[in-house]
């Protein structure tokens, strides 16, 4: 069945925690902050390829979802990045979100990013005095996007 008009729900994924760990060794009573950053969340683009002629397959499956990133572990190892959720559309898609529209997709090739995945949780080590020892923070993530939208031919 021909469907020129459908609903969309989608989901970025959300970037990686960041691992908060402190390097051990048997002879080195300070080894200091070794916790590796969390990965990038995968995010949703909408990309017109020449195959594609109608929505029914995005009206079938109208639920969406990026995977997430990956989370950081010791000895300063980043969590992997998540790929990007590519869903193809036909020539001449329009994309609205809740506000309006969003992109109108013309030509081969043509992108657009719906949802935007979030950023990785970031360790930052401050290297203190050895009378100190060594801290390692987390900092925050940006939001990752939730949206729900319409597109159409």
């Amino acid at each position: 069945m021909f469907t020129d008009e459908c609903t969309v729900f989608v989901e970025a994924g959300r970037g990686g925690g960041g691992s908060a760990s402190l390097h051990s060794e048997p002879y080195k009573p300070r080894g200091g902050p070794d916790g590796g950053n969390g990965g990038r969340g995968g995010s949703i683009v909408f990309e017109v390829a020449r195959g594609i002629h109608d929505l029914s397959w995005m009206a079938d499956h109208p639920h969406q979802r990026a995977r997430p990133g990956g989370s950081g572990r010791s000895a300063r190892r980043d969590g992997a990045s998540a790929k990007d959720l590519v869903i193809q559309v036909p020539d001449g898609t329009m994309v609205f979100d809740e506000d309006g529209p969003l992109a109108d997709l013309v030509g081969e090739g043509a992108r657009v990013v719906v949802a935007r995945g979030g950023r990785l949780f970031r360790t930052e080590w401050i290297s203190r005095t050895l009378s100190r020892m060594s801290n390692s923070t987390l900092l925050g993530t940006d939001p990752f996007w939730r949206r729900q939208g319409k597109t159409g031919c």
